[in-house]
Formats: structure tokens, sequence, C-alpha cells
């Protein structure tokens, strides 16, 4: 932020709301540092239920997601290593080229499993 935009928060009060806001939010996460990743048990229990459940393969398909924080990504990365722990399942990713986290983080799957198929069309 420069100066002058600095200046004009302080005058009107938002700098140090937003200053409150954001001191609460490294508080919370202090206190509770897996707090990103809690929001996303639900959807590892989902991709493990499918896992066990999956005869010969099992296809994620991400094309129409738009955003994956870094939580998301981490949860997707520790089940594709639970799954090259079984190697019963094969697994294929499908991805979006017009959506770029998908181009870098899907293909990055690879690299914790060579044998995940990656689709990205």
């Amino acid at each position: 932020m420069k100066h002058k935009e600095l200046d004009r928060w302080r005058s009107r009060g938002r700098l140090s709301r937003q200053l409150q806001r954001n001191e609460k939010r490294r508080r919370i996460l202090r206190e509770h540092p897996a707090a990103d990743s809690l929001d996303y048990q639900s959807i590892s229990d989902l991709l493990e239920g499918a896992h066990g459940n999956a005869a010969g393969e099992l296809v994620l398909d991400f094309r129409n997601l738009q955003f994956l924080n870094s939580a998301g990504i981490n949860t997707i990365s520790k089940f594709v290593i639970s799954a090259r722990k079984s190697e019963s399942v094969l697994l294929k990713v499908l991805g979006n080229e017009q959506i770029s986290w998908q181009q870098k983080s899907l293909k990055n799957l690879q690299k914790l499993w060579s044998k995940v198929q990656i689709v990205i069309s």
C-alpha cells in the first residue's frame, strides 16, 4: 500500500479494524494450527472411502473446480501418498488447462506417485 492510501485508511479507522481482523486470524491459527486442514477432513474421508470401494481405477475430476487452497492441495497430496502405499487402485486425475492452478498442482501429483495418470484438457 502507498503512504497516501495508508494515511487515508488511518484517518477513517479502517486500518485498525483490518489489523484487528488479521491479528484475530493469526491468533486462531496459532492456537489451532490445523484449522484450515480441519475443513478438509470430510473430503479426506470421502476420498479414502472411494479408494476403498473402487475396483481397478479411481477418477478424480477437478475440471470444474476453479480454486483450491493450500490445505486442499495438501489433502489431495496426502491421499495420493496413501493410495500409493496400497497400490490396489490406479488413480486418474482430470484437470482443465484453462485453470492455471490445475496445470501446476495436478502435475505435481505425479512426483508423489509416478503411476498417477494426469489428463489435463
